[in-house]
């Protein structure tokens, strides 16, 4: 594993979603699980014009129907399964994953595949313009050095180096050692957070979850500040939020998308949460934490917010460079945030610690964890 993160010795290829699901056609689809990730992979296929028979859920007597499929149980769903290819689309983890794949084998389920493994296609740089793949990495081999140097402990370096190699190569086999409890997304028990989450400043909101599992590990907090720019999504938050205020001093509420700036962009509303895009279905407004939240002082900073972390960091500089809060930034939404982010923190010279830890298959739901030595804060 040393030598994998080196992009200029090893062979670099192309990742092409469209490639892969074209493999599908033809066969009969299967697609388990009706939840989000479901009904992302529902609308990917669509889109590539390849139908899906049905969908295998537990809940399927409650769902029926799932944009226009059927679901069924994956005993009673009615087709002969050693034709069928089942894409398994669940985020879960691992050992609960291979459980349940384990238990569509002994049904007869002869090929299924992980829906990550397609999805994961969909992670590109976002900082490349008409270079060839091979150039591109090439190019940025020295930032990707660079970042490494950054992380010390063994678990850091595995997720790193595996990430970094299976982008550039389309190996992902070593991926999968790496992954972490999903429960501990976000406040790892391995890794020492000083700050504390009293004052929590949640990016990417999604519908008040996180700030319900701080509330799991806190009797009270003094404040939370929470920005979803899904409307959907922010309504839900606010009632479930709505619910605990008497355990949360301070409710700060934003329908807002967290950038480097104010004004209006394009939002694509997704099956979950949304991603910033000029192609949007709808606009959205945009702030930068600096602008809008500078007073709130948080001590734990988290953002999820498909892509956008490079400039909603951008535009938190200030608070970060005052306060030091401990960071959860995520950096698997494009394939040079896992070295861009830490370096531009870094760059900063606020004496961050960085450690990296993987929750689920394919370098998805990676998260970068940033925090303050007690002796320096």
């Amino acid at each position: 594993m040393k030598n994998r993160v080196d992009a200029s010795v090893v062979t670099i290829n192309a990742r092409s979603f469209e490639k892969a699901i074209g493999l599908l056609a033809g066969k009969v689809i299967l697609l388990y699980g009706a939840g989000g990730f479901g009904v992302e992979m529902l609308r990917y296929l669509a889109r590539a014009g390849l139908p899906v028979a049905a969908v295998l859920d537990r809940r399927a007597a409650e769902i029926c129907s799932l944009e226009g499929v059927p679901v069924y149980t994956a005993e009673e769903a009615p087709f002969n399964r050693s034709d069928c290819v089942v894409l398994f689309s669940i985020v879960m983890d691992r050992e609960a994953r291979s459980g349940i794949i384990a238990h569509l084998r002994d049904l007869g389920y002869a090929e299924i595949l992980e829906s990550q493994s397609l999805r994961c296609l969909l992670v590109q740089p976002d900082d490349r313009g008409e270079e060839s793949i091979s150039d591109y990495y090439h190019r940025r081999a020295a930032d990707i050095r660079r970042a490494e140097g950054l992380f010390t402990d063994k678990r850091s370096l595995g997720v790193y180096r595996s990430s970094v190699y299976a982008h550039a190569t389309g190996d992902y086999s070593a991926c999968g050692q790496w992954e972490s409890p999903m429960a501990e997304q976000y406040f790892p028990l391995d890794i020492l957070l000083t700050k504390g989450c009293q004052r929590f400043l949640d990016c990417g909101g999604y519908t008040g979850d996180t700030v319900a599992q701080v509330l799991e590990r806190e009797q009270a907090i003094e404040a939370c500040a929470v920005f979803e720019p899904d409307s959907g999504n922010y309504a839900r938050m606010a009632g479930r939020l709505m619910g605990l205020e008497a355990r949360i001093g301070q409710r700060w509420l934003f329908p807002c998308a967290v950038s480097d700036g104010a004004g209006i962009c394009g939002f694509s509303q997704g099956t979950g949460s949304g991603v910033l895009s000029q192609q949007g279905d709808c606009a959205v407004q945009t702030v930068a934490l600096d602008q809008a939240v500078y007073d709130f002082h948080p001590t734990f900073l988290k953002m999820d917010i498909e892509g956008a972390e490079l400039a909603a960091l951008r535009g938190a500089r200030g608070i970060i460079t005052r306060d030091r809060p401990d960071l959860a930034i995520c950096v698997y939404h494009a394939v040079n945030h896992i070295w861009d982010i830490p370096l531009l923190l870094d760059g900063w010279g606020l004496g961050y610690r960085f450690f990296l830890r993987s929750y689920n298959a394919y370098t998805m739901e990676t998260v970068l964890y940033a925090a303050i030595d007690r002796e320096t804060r």
